[in-house]
């Protein structure tokens, strides 16, 4: 009966022991909430430490970029726009955070008249961010793109020069896309 007894608390240890290892860590967590915070706060020092070198950024299923420094470049290009990325919900399932967030910025206001809805998905390794996945929620492309394609049209046919760095993910290109969106407005 000992050796019995022994054996299911052995069991017992083993079996807590096993569905802890796949839980997710509290600092995990906090390493998410911490992204959120630098990337509005454009904490650039910070930030750049949840990296990896190597991360990568998908949008709608397409990598859009690799790499921290281009990463950086594309929050210094929100910055631009006064982006903001607001934190609704954040869980864990099968080891990646799920975060559904508010993205608001001058640019999406002029583009589309309203804050974005997306799901967001965080991949870590070794308590640094390896990949974000972002896909927009309740976004109808077709109806919602129509006034970016028309935006898109008027620069070409009357500052052509914009167009050079207007879609390039950095400050150039946000100053460009920005100046290209008051010169729309004014017209």
């Amino acid at each position: 009966m000992k050796t019995f007894t022994y054996i299911l608390l052995l069991l017992i240890i083993a079996t807590g022991s096993l569905s802890l290892s796949n839980c997710s860590s509290p600092k995990e967590d906090k390493l998410i909430h911490n992204y959120y915070d630098y990337y509005n706060n454009k904490n650039y020092k910070e930030l750049s430490k949840l990296l990896s070198d190597t991360i990568k950024l998908f949008d709608e299923g397409y990598l859009v970029l690799e790499g921290k420094e281009k990463f950086l470049d594309i929050v210094k290009w929100g910055e631009v726009f006064n982006s903001k990325n607001t934190l609704i919900s954040l869980e864990n399932k099968d080891g990646a955070w799920i975060a559904t967030e508010k993205q608001s910025s001058d640019r999406i206001n002029f583009l589309y008249g309203h804050d974005l809805k997306s799901e967001t998905i965080f991949r870590l390794f070794k308590k640094k961010i390896v990949s974000i996945e972002s896909n927009l929620i309740d976004f109808n492309a077709e109806k919602e793109n129509k006034k970016m394609h028309l935006f898109i049209d008027w620069v070409k046919n009357n500052h052509s020069e914009l167009m050079q760095n207007i879609w390039q993910l950095n400050s150039q290109g946000a100053k460009d896309f920005k100046k290209a969106m008051e010169l729309y407005q004014n017209k």
